[in-house]
């Protein structure tokens, strides 16, 4: 997996830098709803290190740790469509193992030189998904897994964890 080193505040004080990777509303869904090829994601990252939420927090060494970022974008598309108790504890979960980062001004300028590059290009993908796409690439993050909306995103590493590899 392609997973970068995350400075501080993001790896813990005097520990070594974790690695980090983007979770799409794709994987956050489909790990919420229990969906097989989420699971396989969600397996393939905890090989690195990452806790698997509905298991509760696995201990790892802070240098095999990957630290799951989830934009407010997917944050917000989350929390909108979780309808059950089992749901929300499941989200809870994943928010309290995953760093939730905050749309910023570089985010909105990244998304709106990818939404211009797609539409001129005739190949746009949702609102929601640029901004997702604009969080990740404004963070030199690796994005996980849709890669029919996000493969066509210039700048943007999409790891195909379902796939078993990365695009």
């Amino acid at each position: 997996m392609i997973a970068r080193e995350v400075p501080q505040p993001y790896g813990a004080q005097g520990a070594a830098p974790a690695r980090a990777c983007m979770l799409d509303t794709t994987v956050v869904v489909g790990i919420l709803r229990r969906h097989p090829a989420a699971l396989r994601v969600l397996g393939r990252l905890r090989g690195e290190g990452l806790p698997v939420p509905s298991e509760g927090a696995k201990e790892h060494p802070p240098a095999q740790r990957v630290v799951p970022t989830l934009s407010a974008v997917v944050q917000f598309e989350a929390e909108r469509g979780v309808r059950s108790p089992e749901g929300r504890v499941r989200l809870g979960a994943l928010l309290d193992h995953s760093e939730v980062a905050p749309f910023t001004s570089r985010d909105a300028t990244a998304a709106a030189r990818i939404d211009r590059e797609l539409r001129d290009a005739r190949e746009p993908i949702g609102e929601l998904d640029v901004l997702i796409a604009g969080a990740a690439v404004a963070r030199a993050l690796p994005l996980t897994y849709n890669v029919r909306h996000f493969g066509r995103v210039a700048g943007l590493v999409v790891w195909d964890a379902a796939a078993g590899g990365g695009a």
